[in-house]
Order: C-alpha cells, then structure tokens, then sequence
C-alpha cells in the first residue's frame, strides 16, 4: 500500500509500528454505504469513480475515447455481479 508494508487483521489495517491505515473497504461497498445513507446514486458512483484519479492512475477516474475502462455491473444491492479490467 503505498510501499508501506500493511498487516491486516480481523479487518483493521496497521503499518508494523502498530498505526492504524487506510481501510480495508472496497469501493463498491464504498458506494453501496453511501447510498444507504440517502446519496443519490449516481453522486455515490460519481464519488467512487473519481476517487482514483488523484493518486497516480493515468487516466483513472474518466471514461474517454480510447482511454482505459475498467468497469463493474452491480445488482441493486451494489453486489458486483461482472467486472471487465
């Protein structure tokens, strides 16, 4: 993560002098929380398709002609159902 060394455990994310980091939850589950408290959910995926953009991902974040697409399909509970990298 980051080039840190990260332990996980029972879900909690710790660098090896025991600080806590990051999360352990994935962007679907991300969206799927947001909508559950009341985010429309085209804002709740809009969020979560930007959220890449600023760490280093060229082109993440922006679907355009000829650019990259990875793209999920999710069941109305936000489970992913397909998934195209």
């Amino acid at each position: 993560m980051g080039g840190f060394s990260v332990t996980v455990t029972e879900g909690v994310p710790r660098l090896p002098d025991g600080t806590l980091t990051a999360g352990t939850v994935t962007l679907p589950q991300e969206v799927r929380g947001l909508v559950e408290h009341d985010w429309p959910i085209d804002r709740a995926v809009n969020l979560a398709r930007r959220a890449p953009a600023p760490y280093g991902l060229t082109g993440a974040g922006e679907l355009t002609v000829g650019g990259p697409a990875n793209l999920i399909v999710t069941d109305e509970d936000g489970t992913v159902e397909r998934a195209s990298w």
